[in-house]
């Protein structure tokens, strides 16, 4: 509709890259996470608010995910810096 009054040109729009095999890969873990947890985010931390014991290790290992995918990325960032520094020699 927007297109059509030409208030949005498609080609101005970006859209970055879909991974098909990173969204399936990831998917599969948060929905094994999900049902092994019994708990999606929402009702986890409703769950943890009021004390439950199994909201408190789904929470933990959503943390402990967290922790370990920020410390992968932060490694392939600094690697390919290193890649890019030793180029530029």
């Amino acid at each position: 509709m927007l297109i059509c009054f030409g208030l949005l040109n498609l080609n101005q729009v970006f859209v970055n890259e879909f991974y098909v095999n990173a969204s399936i890969v990831g998917r599969v873990i948060m929905g094994a996470g999900f049902m092994r947890g019994g708990l999606c985010p929402g009702t986890g931390l409703s769950a943890l608010s009021i004390g439950k014991i199994d909201a408190m290790v789904f929470f933990a290992g959503g943390l402990t995910g967290a922790f370990f995918f920020a410390a992968v990325v932060m490694f392939r960032i600094a690697e390919a810096a290193e890649k890019k520094l030793h180029a530029q020699i």
